[in-house]
């Protein structure tokens, strides 16, 4: 069972970082338009730690890395998603901030 719930684990950060693509993609050509500066550069951070936390998770579903050991799945996982994903926040309300304010 652990196992399962490992490679879904994986699954939602894989689809975590397809979002952050879209995402992505979508501030860069709102940014061409709009000329505005290339904050979509930040969801790329995004995906790099997600990728980064990804692979601490295969790390830990493949039993390379004890589960136990509750500061190093922290450092793994946790911390380069969170700093990520902040970094995505910060892209995503640069660019669609209008869409708050509507």
């Amino acid at each position: 069972m652990e196992t399962f719930t490992g490679v879904l684990g994986l699954a939602g950060l894989a689809a975590v970082g397809f979002t952050l693509h879209v995402c992505a993609v979508l501030s860069a050509r709102l940014g061409a338009v709009a000329r505005m500066r290339p904050w979509y550069r930040l969801f790329w951070v995004g995906i790099g730690s997600c990728l980064l936390a990804m692979g601490g998770r295969l790390a830990i579903v493949a039993g390379l890395v004890e589960n136990g050991d509750a500061g190093f799945p922290l450092l793994i996982v946790i911390l380069p998603l969170s700093i990520g994903l902040t970094a995505s926040l910060a892209a995503a309300w640069f660019y669609w901030r209008w869409l708050f304010r509507e």
